[in-house]
């Protein structure tokens, strides 16, 4: 049996690593609650078109002017984003993130799939080199089984008893030979393969490996490698002797030859030149791999050194001993010129990519940016000069062509909308107009009804009767003493009564005349909301708010509803008179008929006043009927009323005229019976105290003034049949 080098197994390669009530605010800006009501459509754009009308008219020209500059600020916040979000920001941004793909993506093929299979080729051809090595050895070892063969069966059939003269002298270095029981004769070229002590004879390691393996009569043919103590490796092989069988008796051993060569620098060199592979010989004592079992692992590669990958393969005896490390050394040339190629490709493809997306992003500003900026300055345009700018052109057909006819052709609707709006508004401020007007009227009316009603029965209980009774009696007893006597004092108590009854009715009288002035002045404030002034003046607002009360007292007498003010302090605001006690009365109104809807002991309207550092709040708080959130959320909306027979202008011409005059109005409730409270803020009065002025009307609201005019005529004839 032949025992060659075997062949190690390859190695795996591993990849690289890698409670509270309900509160509705009315704002000072809008005017109007801070709530979206939930009206229909159309009922909605005729609102609009009135608020349009007669908000314009309720406001003066600083706030006026401040509004639009508002809109103009919003408008180009809108329209003219900050740089951090600009169109042209974000496709940067985004083609800088798909640069910065680009980079992770190569970097990860690089890491995972490029330097793992150049790291794979390196080490499969470290593999490859180790193994042409080792099949040199068993090469080598081949030819030396060659040669015994051949002197076996040529020299030693001559009886030559020595071979150093032969051919084959120059490559072995010691021979031993057996034939039958006879010992073995062990003949060295070089001293260096016996011990110092017994010139000539083998050592104990070259003796035993050889007797042992040419004893075993299965072995035709014996060859490997061996080594001595002092680290000295040889390589070997052995044949047995042709017709060794003939002269051995029956219990001899079979002849044998066998040949040896060391394995030293010259036949290193010779094997380096050869496979063309810079390798090394470490003795078993000497190698890296300390141990047996390391040995039996197999090829073992060392990449620690970026300069160079070391193979380490173990070498053994025929008995699988170890002996030696067979250690080839290659120059890391391919991973170097990977990581040279890739770090090339990869600049290479950056400056590509990066003039791609250089390429993309002047494509995207000439064919997207810049056209949408032009409808964004054209949109701005609009915004600041009307819809009356020319039609935007813009060159194309694709998606953003498209999108700029669509712009024009709702800019050109919108027009068309805005006028049919100005229409609606106009019929409609109109028709608000009458509505205010008949609605505060009414009020009114309702309160000198009462006041008639009042007068009335005070005229009816006069005592006319007592005084013509006296007259008959005094015309039939002329002569009688006593009646003469007892008529002067008489007269002189009746005399009273009737004049407390003429104080009485003098003050209702009074009442009545204030009420019709008030109707009046309602009429003049909306013949004065034409002309857009507001007569601004220095008032006491307690003594306005007696004035209101007057005013509604006969309606909460005959309700039977106590009224009462609480912390009257003599606060002056500046405000106009008329139109403030407007608001007073109807708030008080809306106050009697919350009330009057509920059933309670005790019906109670109780008013207080504070008093800050700039303005004075007047809280009413009835205990009446109360309100859901839902209708809070809509009381002061225009025609929203939930009182039958209603007109739902009262609270909404509260909160436009409080704005007007600079002031605010909200609403509180808890729920439905909790009763509800209804403050204004009035503003202190100034120090000038001189009136305030807003912008002027346009030609719409003023075409109102003879409907003003007409209802004016119509007061005035009930004025004088009163």
């Amino acid at each position: 049996m032949s025992h060659h080098l075997s062949m190690p197994w390859a190695p795996t390669c591993d990849n690289a690593p890698g409670a509270k009530p309900r509160v509705l605010r009315l704002s000072r800006s809008t005017g109007l609650p801070m709530t979206i009501p939930s009206d229909p459509s159309a009922d909605e754009t005729i609102r609009e078109g009135t608020r349009l009308l007669t908000a314009s008219s309720e406001s003066d020209s600083a706030p006026e002017l401040h509004s639009t500059d508002v809109s103009q600020r919003d408008s180009d916040a809108i329209l003219s984003p900050g740089h951090h979000s600009s169109l042209r920001s974000r496709l940067v941004l985004a083609l800088a993130g798909i640069f910065v793909i680009f980079l992770g993506v190569d970097e990860m093929i690089r890491f995972t799939v490029i330097t793992p299979e150049f790291l794979n080729l390196e080490r499969t051809s470290a593999v490859r080199d180790t193994h042409r090595v080792m099949a040199a050895l068993n090469a080598e070892i081949e030819n030396l089984a060659h040669d015994a063969s051949n002197i076996a069966q040529t020299t030693l059939k001559e009886n030559q008893t020595s071979i150093w003269d032969t051919q084959f002298g120059e490559n072995i270095h010691w021979t031993a030979y057996r034939d039958g029981n006879e010992p073995w004769r062990w003949d060295a070229r070089h001293s260096s393969v016996t011990d110092a002590s017994t010139s000539g004879q083998p050592t104990s390691e070259l003796r035993n490996m050889i007797e042992t393996l040419a004893s075993d009569p299965t072995n035709q043919q014996i060859s490997g490698m061996t080594s001595e103590s002092e680290g000295r490796i040889y390589l070997f092989a052995g044949t047995r002797i042709p017709g060794g069988a003939s002269r051995l008796d029956g219990d001899g051993q079979p002849g044998f030859y066998v040949i040896g060569r060391r394995l030293g620098d010259e036949l290193i060199n010779t094997l380096r030149r050869r496979t063309d592979v810079e390798f090394s010989l470490d003795h078993l004592h000497a190698a890296r791999l300390a141990t047996a079992e390391e040995s039996e692992k197999g090829l073992q590669l060392d990449d620690t050194d970026d300069a160079t990958l070391m193979v380490r393969a173990p070498l053994c005896n025929p008995n699988g001993e170890p002996l030696a490390t067979l250690t080839v050394k290659l120059d890391r040339e391919i991973t170097q010129r990977s990581h040279h190629a890739t770090s090339a490709a990869r600049y290479l493809s950056i400056c590509i990519v990066t003039a791609v997306l250089l390429i993309m992003l002047l494509l995207l500003q000439r064919l997207v940016i810049g056209r949408v900026a032009a409808i964004r300055q054209h949109t701005n345009r609009i915004a600041a000069e009307g819809l009356d700018v020319p039609a935007l052109e813009l060159e194309g057909s694709d998606e953003i062509g498209q999108l700029a006819q669509a712009f024009d052709r709702m800019k050109i609707h919108l027009g068309e909308t805005q006028s049919r709006l100005a229409q609606a508004s106009h019929a409609a401020g109109m028709n608000k107009v009458a509505d205010t007007v008949i609605h505060n009227v009414g009020n009114v009316l309702t309160n000198v009804n009462s006041l008639i009603e009042t007068a009335s029965k005070r005229v009816s209980g006069l005592r006319i009767k007592p005084l013509d009774k006296l007259a008959d009696r005094l015309t039939m007893a002329q002569d009688d003493p006593a009646l003469a006597q007892a008529t002067p004092a008489y007269l002189k108590r009746l005399s009273g009564e009737l004049q407390n009854d003429q104080c009485e009715l003098f003050a209702l009288l009074n009442t009545l005349n204030e009420n019709i002035q008030h109707i009046h002045q309602v009429i003049r404030d909306q013949r004065r909301h034409t002309t857009t002034k507001i007569n601004r003046e220095n008032v006491s607002i307690v003594s306005l708010l007696d004035e209101a009360i007057r005013c509604c007292e006969s309606s909460f007498e005959k309700d039977e509803i106590t009224i009462s003010i609480i912390n009257r302090i003599d606060a002056i605001v500046s405000t106009d008179r008329s139109q403030l006690l407007q608001i007073l009365i109807n708030i008080i109104g809306n106050a009697r008929d919350a009330i009057r809807r509920v059933e309670t002991l005790e019906p109670t309207l109780r008013i207080d006043l504070i008093q800050t550092v700039h303005s004075v709040h007047v809280r009413f708080h009835d205990n009446g009927c109360g309100m859901t959130p839902e209708i809070l959320q809509r009381v002061f909306d225009a025609h929203f009323t939930t009182r039958e027979g209603g007109t739902g202008l009262g609270l909404h011409y509260c909160a436009i005229t409080i704005k007007r005059l600079g002031g605010e109005i909200r609403a509180e409730s808890r729920g439905l019976g909790q009763g509800s409270t209804f403050t204004i803020e009035v503003p202190l009065a100034h120090p000038t105290g001189q009136p305030t002025r807003i912008s002027p009307l346009n030609a719409t609201k003023a075409s109102l003034a003879g409907l003003v005019d007409q209802a004016d005529a119509s007061i005035k004839t009930c004025d004088e049949t009163i």
